[in-house]
């Protein structure tokens, strides 16, 4: 396994036990997230998600390709989770792009961009 799918894994496992402290550790400071209906987070505010409502029951990632260029790879693949936040349902099968970035030698991600959800049936 690359460092880069390792990161992924990671990550998964961080956001599939909602573990804002293990998240924390994954993301870079300059972090930002698109969600799935254009919202936009920034590093703090992804770090405290869980805090804020958000609870996930289950979260997995299929990875499609990733893709290194030098100290940046882009990794695009499917996540699949059942999640609420704020007591409103929050589940489905989105397209994501995570941006990963090494910095000292370590990978970290410097941005996630979720579409979707994907209808049932659509596009792996």
């Amino acid at each position: 396994m690359s460092p880069v799918e390792s990161l992924v894994r990671r990550w998964e496992a961080a956001e599939a036990s909602g573990d804002d402290a293990a998240t924390a550790e994954l993301v870079t400071e300059d972090f930002l997230a698109v969600g799935p209906v254009g919202f936009v987070l920034d590093a703090a505010a992804w770090r405290s998600r869980h805090a804020g409502g958000l609870r996930t029951e289950s979260l997995t990632l299929e990875v499609g390709s990733v893709r290194e260029h030098g100290d940046t790879a882009l990794v695009v693949g499917i996540q699949d989770q059942r999640a609420s936040y704020r007591e409103h349902r929050a589940d489905g099968r989105f397209r994501f792009t995570l941006v990963a970035r090494r910095e000292d030698g370590d990978w970290r991600v410097g941005g996630l961009h979720l579409s979707g959800p994907l209808p049932d049936g659509g596009p792996a």
